[in-house]
């Protein structure tokens, strides 16, 4: 809740017996940084991109006992021809996923874990950023992902702070074209270098990144060749914008409604909706430079 004197978006503090209840309930003693945190805070509104809210003491769980679903699909390699590599490739077996303590909601594909079986010398355990098909961003505590989640939305308001102050005229959309394809062949140039340092698997993320980024040029470069008007320039590039993040969106749809998909074909939508939300985020910067967003 929003304290509108001091600006605090957070939530009340849990008390000392509010965590011991929820210890007894999990049979354990929680990490001293996540324990600090629910004492000043008893949840938090939302995570990061792909995370829902921070759960209240009372709400969170064992993966063990919420998400029968993950751990199954784990097993079966989520449709794999062989799970054993699609395990592999993901770096920790099921039994370390099982011992998770889930502490976030699930939003799109993410959710918050932290992971008893992998405890430092100092108590703390180690606090991950999850995607039941696509593996874990590790942290060695949940201070470290909640600093590491703070340094990114920083760093995205510092990126538009800058942007703002060094805005073009919208009359120039059309001379900049140029400048904004050249950022396009950039980043395709990188994910064609990643991808040929990849196993074959791996590869095919990147590649699918890689047409995405590739059929966001090419409709950039339809757009330069037909018209030099800044309006209609305008409109058709805030337009393109939309259909990417629409298909960014409906990408990550068809995953989640279609859980026996083999796990090439995931690979392949998972791919393809980041490489749409990358279109669509180098069109935005372009347009905010140009004050037209």
């Amino acid at each position: 809740m929003i304290d509108q004197k001091n600006q605090w978006i957070g939530y009340s503090g849990a008390g000392e017996e509010q965590i011991a209840q929820a210890e007894a309930r999990l049979k354990t003693r929680l990490p001293e940084s996540y324990r600090e945190f629910l004492k000043v805070s008893n949840g938090w509104p939302t995570g990061g991109p792909y995370v829902g809210r921070i759960l209240p003491i009372e709400e969170i769980e064992w993966v063990s006992a919420r998400k029968r679903d993950w751990l199954e699909g784990w097993k079966l390699g989520f449709g794999s021809d062989d799970p054993s590599v699609f395990r592999e490739i993901m770096g920790f077996d099921l039994r370390l996923l099982e011992g998770g303590l889930e502490i976030s909601d699930e939003r799109d594909i993410g959710v918050y874990l932290l992971m008893p079986g992998l405890k430092s010398a100092d108590g703390e355990w180690e606090a991950w950023c999850f995607e039941a098909e696509g593996g874990a961003m590790r942290y060695r505590s949940f201070d470290e992902l909640m600093q590491a989640e703070y340094r990114k939305v920083k760093d995205l308001v510092d990126e538009d702070n800058a942007n703002f102050g060094s805005q073009k005229s919208p009359d120039s959309v059309w001379n900049d074209l140029s400048s904004l394809l050249a950022e396009f062949e950039k980043e395709i140039e990188a994910q064609t270098k990643i991808a040929n340092s990849e196993s074959w698997e791996l590869a095919q993320y990147e590649v699918g990144i890689r047409d995405e980024l590739q059929c966001g040029w090419q409709r950039l470069s339809q757009i330069q060749e037909q018209t030099r008007d800044p309006e209609e320039v305008r409109h058709a590039l805030v337009s393109l914008m939309g259909e990417f993040e629409n298909r960014w969106h409906q990408k990550f749809l068809d995953m989640k409604q279609e859980p026996e998909t083999k796990i090439l074909e995931k690979m392949r939508l998972s791919a393809t909706g980041e490489g749409a939300r990358r279109t669509m985020g180098i069109i935005q910067w372009f347009l905010k430079e140009h004050k037209v967003l």
